[in-house]
């Protein structure tokens, strides 16, 4: 007589409490993998938009007139504004520290209409513009063309002195970079009148004909505003702007600091 083979009803039960173990098992090893997995992902997210919004800034800030930047760090917002150098080239006259109407420059590849400055080493004239003085005080139109090219200004001007280097800069209007007090982007400002003091740039910026989000989801606490810092170029080095920008995804809470040192290299 053949005898049936099965499972006894402890075996049953054993098998099936192994198996529920394995499976509670298997199932907190992905929801965790997961989790980590979409925390990962959120965090890269907050990393790429700091990093974008940080190396636009630096492409504008290398580009700047010598000198020109400066920051603002206040109650209602922190701040770093520039002049932006449209143009760069030398000049060919033997002094400009005499009253003059024009000047002969080497041409570049396109027109530039705008301010000129000449040896730009205090931040001051640049923005408070006199004659004599660093920056001039109306327009003037840069040529295109190759060679030698005349510059004419729309009234005589006499620079403050000469540049060793025989540099000349078409400078652009003043633009600023500000994370406000209790906002989550940082904007860039542009089309508004320049402070002669850094202090009355809120003032000024309420009347900016042009503001642009560069990057949003900032942390809104005041503890943790957007900062610039400035340090001035020496003798033995460049000029340095560190910036920090401090993300938050209010949706996951995810929280990512962000920091980078940009080296000015535009010496007068």
């Amino acid at each position: 007589m053949r005898r049936s083979h099965g499972f006894t009803l402890i075996e049953l039960i054993m098998g099936i409490v192994i198996l529920g173990i394995v499976a509670v098992i298997s199932t907190q090893f992905v929801s965790q993998s997961s989790e980590g997995y979409q925390t990962t992902a959120e965090r890269q997210k907050l990393a790429v938009a700091a990093s974008v919004a940080s190396e636009k800034l630096s492409r504008e800030l290398r580009e700047a007139v010598p000198n020109s930047i400066r920051v603002l760090s206040a109650t209602s917002m922190n701040c770093v504004e520039f002049l932006p150098a449209l143009a760069v080239t030398d000049y060919l006259d033997a002094t400009l520290a005499t009253s003059v109407s024009s000047i002969s420059a080497v041409g570049i590849g396109e027109s530039v209409t705008a301010q000129v400055a000449v040896y730009p080493i205090d931040s001051s004239e640049l923005y408070s513009p006199a004659n004599p003085g660093t920056l001039t005080t109306g327009s003037a139109t840069l040529p295109a063309g190759p060679g030698a090219v005349t510059i004419n200004l729309s009234a005589a001007h006499r620079f403050t002195e000469d540049a060793p280097s025989r540099r000349l800069y078409m400078v652009g209007s003043a633009t600023a970079y500000c994370h406000l007090a209790g906002s989550d982007q940082l904007q860039r400002y542009t089309g508004y009148s320049a402070s002669a003091n850094v202090s009355g740039l809120p003032a000024a910026l309420a009347s900016a004909s042009s503001r642009a989000v560069v990057v949003a989801d900032l942390d809104t606490a005041a503890a943790n505003r957007a900062q610039f810092n400035y340090n001035v170029p020496t003798l033995n080095r460049n000029a340095v702007v560190t910036m920090k920008l401090a993300m938050h995804d209010p949706v996951s809470g995810e929280r990512f600091r962000f920091s980078q040192e940009v080296q000015i290299r535009n010496v007068p």
